[in-house]
């Protein structure tokens, strides 16, 4: 049902199957979500399916993740902060420090998350 509804006309609908795809999924929904970044609209849809790719190991999502931690909108940086420890991207880690600073408490706050869960698989 996930995969049918990657390809929905209701953009929530796509984005939402995208996101739990990331978390769920595996290499062979990589094409499929391929397909809806490259078919999204609007930047906000596109980054749910970019960091659904980043969180199945695609170089190419995990390339979007990180620009998107610097992205103008707010709710993209706070999800790509969140994605980028969902991807296990910890190369990542010096690119989320400085959104502790954020001027977006939710921005902080998921950097911060994130932080942390890098910092327990280090065992720091």
């Amino acid at each position: 049902m996930l995969r049918v509804r990657l390809a929905d006309e209701d953009l929530k609908t796509s984005r939402i199957a995208a996101w739990v795809l990331g978390r769920m999924g595996d290499s062979s929904d990589i094409l499929a979500l391929r397909d809806g970044m490259r078919r999204s609209s609007d930047d906000l849809t596109r980054c749910y399916f970019e960091h659904s790719l980043a969180a199945l190991g695609d170089a190419e999502g995990l390339q979007a993740l990180e620009r998107n931690l610097t992205h103008e909108d707010k709710l993209i940086r706070a999800y790509a902060a969140t994605f980028a420890g969902d991807a296990g991207a910890v190369a990542l880690a010096p690119k989320l420090v400085p959104l502790l600073d954020d001027p977006v408490t939710d921005v902080r706050v998921r950097a911060c998350q994130t932080l942390l869960v890098f910092g327990r698989s280090s065992g720091e």
